[in-house]
């Protein structure tokens, strides 16, 4: 298990990579400290035996259980391989549909009065998402620059449709003088750069005049995946001529990311995980079973939700405790 927690190094996110590297940590020190307190536990039962004991043949219930179980395990391989193989193919199927879900808000309890009170302000006011894009050149002021943003920026506009408008410097020269096209006059356009407000303008192109941004205003109904997908197919988009440089930047860009790292090679630590765990699990059933049907089973029906967890932590458990019962009855016959 902890072997397969580390497979989880395979992912993108740091988040992830720390996160199963604490709990193969964890998983080593409870394996140890229940090693530790199983057979210490049972050393001091044993020890309360002070009087001599007959020695008898009977096993104990979960023995019996456990044999009668073995059997008809053993009787039926075929259908119980055909149930695990048809279990594992709709989890794997299914799995992967699972969404990710990455609204804050949706999170935290919906009956506090601070949300419904952010929720009607959202309704009001309304919310929006940007998708950012820094452009980068030796002078973003230039007239061949300012066109080409102009033009790259109405053709995402025009292509796609959860794309509602773009903010950029051409569009803030345009909204200003009322025109459609730019000037080749680089002076001109100097001359209204300079005409714009300092605040705006900062907010749109950087002081030195080499960054410039491009906002795209997205349809706020979009889902963290749809988004990351039409962010791509921006980026794919981009026909910047050299000596531009355009890349998808922000705060919105690196959520995005964030997010489809996390769920990055999932199907390959997934499937490693189960090999790794499978391997180790079935080794230690063998040695300790001496069945190889209980070992098909537990490597086939590795758990993917809660339920399924329980049942297969009963089913670990019942087994661990049926190959320690028989050290536990040799000690007590010694101690008597």
């Amino acid at each position: 298990m902890a072997l397969s927690f580390l497979t989880m190094l395979l992912s993108k996110a740091p988040m992830m990579q720390q996160f199963g590297v604490t709990l193969a940590i964890g998983v080593i020190f409870c394996y140890v400290i229940e090693i530790c307190l199983l057979f210490s536990t049972f050393h001091l039962l044993d020890r309360k035996h002070t009087k001599p004991v007959k020695i008898i043949n009977e096993n104990t219930w979960l023995s019996r259980f456990l044999e009668k179980y073995t059997h008809w395990v053993g009787k039926l391989p075929i259908p119980i391989l055909v149930v695990a193989l048809v279990l594992s193919v709709i989890g794997f199927s299914t799995e992967s549909s699972i969404p990710t879900e990455t609204n804050l808000m949706k999170m935290i309890p919906q009956d506090l009065k601070a949300l419904k009170d952010a929720n009607s302000l959202q309704d009001v006011v309304g919310s929006t998402i940007f998708i950012t894009y820094l452009v980068e050149a030796d002078d973003v002021t230039d007239p061949d620059t300012i066109n080409w943003m102009n033009l790259f920026g109405d053709k995402i506009v025009a292509q796609h449709k959860d794309v509602e408008e773009v903010t950029s410097l051409p569009q803030l020269l345009l909204q200003m003088t009322g025109n459609h096209d730019f000037s080749s006059d680089k002076e001109q356009l100097e001359n209204l750069i300079k005409q714009m407000p300092p605040t705006l303008l900062k907010s749109v192109v950087s002081a030195n005049k080499q960054y410039a941004t491009m906002q795209f205003k997205v349809n706020q109904e979009l889902s963290s995946a749809q988004q990351l997908e039409l962010m791509n197919t921006i980026t794919q988009q981009i026909d910047a001529s050299d000596g531009i440089q355009v890349s998808p930047v922000g705060t919105q860009v690196m959520m995005l990311r964030g997010i489809d790292n996390v769920s990055a090679n999932h199907n390959v630590i997934t499937i490693t995980s189960r090999r790794t765990r499978n391997r180790v699990r079935a080794a230690f059933i063998f040695r300790f079973e001496g069945t190889k049907h209980i070992g098909v089973i537990a490597a086939l029906l590795t758990p993917n939700n809660t339920s399924s967890l329980v049942f297969h932590s009963i089913f670990n458990g019942s087994c661990n405790f049926g190959a320690c019962e028989p050290f536990r009855d040799p000690m007590s016959q010694i101690n008597s």
